[in-house]
């Protein structure tokens, strides 16, 4: 299972190296609410992707 962590990784590194300048509070916000967004995408995705290794383990 642990090879499916590489998906929240690539969203960190992506947003990490985008430059993002921040001038006021309410942009800073909205900025996060778009991360979390992101992130709350990925949930169903990495719950597919263990449900297929659990499904590869149990076939081999």
């Amino acid at each position: 299972m642990k090879c499916h962590l590489w998906l929240p990784f690539i969203l960190i590194i992506g947003l990490s190296i985008t430059p993002v300048a921040f001038s006021d509070a309410d942009a800073e916000r909205e900025a996060l609410a778009r991360i979390i967004h992101e992130i709350n995408a990925l949930d169903p995705l990495i719950k597919r992707a263990e449900a297929n290794a659990d499904q590869v383990l149990m076939a081999n």
